[in-house]
């Protein structure tokens, strides 16, 4: 399956994309490993490092803006790449991570120079430090830099290569698969049995319901509302397809006869995997503030990151039950339907 806007780029636009990715990745990689030699506190270092850090915003920016328009799946892209890359690109992450860290407890402040003596702020207050000591530290800074360098460009190269790959069609993606219709589920926390009225026949419903289907699950959270999912006469499991991929609402539901019209079952349910992320996320966040903490000797960290974790949990849930309303009318409104009275 290849998108059909992608064929509305040009493919040497794709392709110089993928030649700027891969340059800037490749000099960041040049800078960074300088860094770890004497050279490492050079003026041509320091000026580099802040010279390509700008670059990540266009060019990383524009690989998600063709995903994002094209409703190209990341996990399609990705699952394709060869094996070498997968395992580089996994060790890559976990040493940009490590480097992270490490960075913050090596660099207590930003390295000043203020009348020929030298310091690290630290927001603020100076501290004093030895020439060899400023030296390093705009070393450390450079490493912390270009390590964020290294990850956001080096994402963008691969991801312009297989764009570019795919809008040469030397890159085929299979169409998402959808979901097997199952609706006699057990109820889970948080999941709501709802009964639809309506005057159509269960035939009428299917076919109404199949129209409002798309293909392909949108990208774009502004697309006019359509559905996503499998409808059959045995039942249906639908999600919003706009911004398919953050969706954490779905509904299964069988149609039932009920005198000249049809009766609709279903249940609005949130998706497990995503609730467990979301939840599991949320442990974290404070646990890694504490780390920070014990490595900085600082208790901002641990505020800050739980703050985060509670407002990412209480947004992912007020987010999802309006989710779960929105994709209650959608249907409601595909069949014409009225709440009815759960038996």
């Amino acid at each position: 399956m290849q998108p059909p806007g992608l064929a509305r780029i040009p493919a040497a636009l794709i392709q110089l994309l993928y030649i700027a990715a891969a340059g800037f990745f490749i000099t960041a990689a040049a800078v960074h490993v300088l860094t770890y030699t004497p050279l490492g506190s050079a003026d041509v270092i320091q000026t580099l490092t802040f010279v390509l850090f700008p670059g990540i915003f266009p060019v990383f920016g524009a690989v998600v803006l063709i995903l994002v328009g094209n409703r190209i799946r990341l996990d399609g892209l990705m699952f394709s790449l060869p094996l070498a890359i997968k395992v580089l690109g996994v060790l890559l992450l976990a040493y940009v991570f490590a480097d992270f860290f490490l960075m913050f407890k090596l660099l207590p402040g930003q390295p000043t120079e203020q009348a020929g003596k030298f310091f690290l702020n630290d927001h603020g207050t100076l501290l004093p430090v030895s020439t060899d000591g400023y030296r390093q530290a705009l070393a450390h800074q450079a490493r912390l830099f270009t390590g964020h360098e290294l990850l956001f460009f080096g994402w963008a190269a691969v991801l312009s290569y297989q764009i570019a790959r795919l809008r040469n069609g030397k890159l085929r993606l299979a169409a998402p698969a959808v979901p097997e219709v199952i609706t006699d589920l057990p109820p889970v926390a948080l999941s709501q049995s709802i009964v639809l009225e309506t005057s159509y026949t269960p035939d009428q419903c299917v076919h109404e319901l199949q129209a409002s289907v798309d293909r392909i699950p949108a990208a774009f959270v502004w697309r006019s509302s359509k559905l996503w999912g499998t409808v059959s006469s045995d039942g249906f499991w639908l999600q919003l397809a706009q911004g398919s991929s953050s969706q954490l609402a779905f509904a299964i539901g069988r149609f039932v006869q009920q005198g000249a019209g049809t009766r609709v079952e279903l249940q609005l349910r949130l998706k497990r995997s995503i609730l467990l992320f979301v939840v599991g996320t949320a442990a974290l966040l404070p646990i890694l503030g504490a780390v920070l903490d014990a490595n900085t000797g600082g208790h901002n960290f641990v505020l800050l990151f739980s703050a985060m974790a509670a407002f990412g949990l209480l947004g992912n849930l007020a987010f999802a039950l309006i989710q779960r309303r929105r994709l209650l009318s959608t249907i409601q409104h595909a069949l014409n339907a009225r709440r009815g009275l759960v038996s």
